[in-house]
């Protein structure tokens, strides 16, 4: 996809170095997973543009990066304890669930058909909303979902990270199977968060239509 592995690593240092800013006794309870998530995306928005044709874009409140030289939409997300580890018979997921244009574009992976995730009313139809979101998805009919999973984890003092492409999703927009995973290095962290759950937040913005 012509992304730089120094470009995934330092977007995964922004986003803990964003976390550790945020953890104060007056923050939100999920601010630090909420920052470290628009870290790493911030950092990915600047840099992956000098690796590529890549162009950051928001369709229905998700923000991704797409190359149509290699016809890819890249968004970054939360993963679970799986997540950078080969382990037989397992694979991750996402954290969270997740909202139509995710479940649209990881169905649309599997070759799957997309119309029943839309109210076909002729009010819904002509919405500006709805609207935006059929022209992503029709401007980006033949390009490749993949997902940034992360997920820190507390016991082993490090990050793990992982591009890769979701096959169909669940009901919940949860990743169902994955056709392709590269795994990367995790990346080493030197904090202590007892009983914080760094990975609560992170995710950021739903592509829920508001």
């Amino acid at each position: 996809m012509g992304i730089e592995h120094a470009t995934l690593a330092e977007a995964i240092g922004a986003g803990s170095i964003e976390r550790k800013l945020a953890r104060t006794g007056y923050c939100a309870k999920n601010a630090p997973g909420f920052y470290a998530w628009n870290g790493t995306l911030s950092s990915l928005s600047q840099n992956m543009p000098n690796d590529g044709n890549w162009e950051r874009s928001d369709p229905s409140n998700l923000p991704v990066l797409i190359n149509a030289d290699h016809k890819v939409v890249f968004t970054v997300s939360s993963g679970d304890e799986l997540t950078g580890q080969r382990i037989f018979g397992r694979s991750p997921t996402t954290k969270n669930p997740k909202g139509r244009l995710t479940n649209c574009l990881q169905r649309r992976n599997a070759n799957l058909d997309i119309d029943d995730l839309f109210d076909n009313s002729l009010d819904r139809l002509q919405s500006s909303t709805e609207k935006r979101l059929l022209d992503f998805l029709e401007s980006t009919k033949d390009f490749k979902y993949w997902i940034l999973l992360v997920y820190t984890d507390v016991k082993q003092n490090e990050i793990r990270y992982e591009v890769s492409e979701p096959h169909d999703s669940d009901a919940n927009g949860r990743p169902v199977g994955w056709s392709r995973r590269l795994i990367c290095p995790p990346y080493q962290i030197e904090e202590q968060f007892g009983d914080e759950d760094p990975n609560d937040g992170f995710g950021g913005a739903y592509d829920f239509s508001v």
